[in-house]
């Protein structure tokens, strides 16, 4: 039940980011429907993608080029843990070793590299190819009251990560395609 909730709310929020791009929220281009695949697409040629956890929802829109969004909670950060080996490249695991990062770290790496599993950029079975080091070698670029952001590139895409009180989320966009919008709401 709390998944179909998570589910309604992330299609909610992106009903409403929608229209602020198309012609309203009831306006033939602001149906969402899904591929074969899962990943949710508009008649309106806008980019958008929707990911949901128990607590939280995110969503991306563009008006060009493909965006990709995830968002786990907190308390999966053991479940990647237990897959690190097959999820990290070998200068990823190097850090995790010599610099004790711990299950939240792991957790933003699988974040990012779901992001860009949904735009193309690497497959599930590809994940240790993507090496994202930069996300566990730098610190956050900017930090607010229980949020941190930090950012980092893998090939053409630019890369947004960011952790709260609940939640750690990625979302993954060329960087020759212009800007997304990025709306995420935690459950309360």
């Amino acid at each position: 039940m709390e998944d179909r909730r998570s589910h309604f709310l992330a299609h909610c929020l992106a009903k409403n980011m929608l229209a602020d791009h198309v012609e309203g929220i009831d306006g033939p281009g602001s149906v969402i429907s899904h591929e074969a695949s899962g990943r949710p697409v508009v008649a309106c040629g806008t980019e958008l993608s929707i990911s949901h956890s128990v607590s939280s929802v995110a969503v991306a829109v563009t008006h060009s080029g493909v965006v990709g969004v995830d968002v786990e909670d907190l308390s999966r950060a053991n479940d990647v843990a237990a897959v690190r080996d097959i999820m990290c490249s070998q200068s990823e695991l190097r850090i995790v070793h010599e610099e004790g990062c711990d299950e939240i770290d792991l957790l933003r790496l699988w974040v990012a590299k779901e992001a860009l599993v949904k735009i193309g950029a690497v497959t599930l079975d590809g994940f240790r190819r993507a090496d994202l080091s930069a996300l566990l070698l730098n610190g956050p670029v900017s930090t607010q009251v229980n949020r941190r952001w930090w950012s980092a590139t893998c090939g053409e895409v630019d890369l947004t990560v960011w952790r709260d009180s609940r939640c750690v989320g990625a979302v993954a966009r060329a960087a020759w395609r212009g800007c997304s919008q990025v709306s995420t709401t935690e459950r309360v």
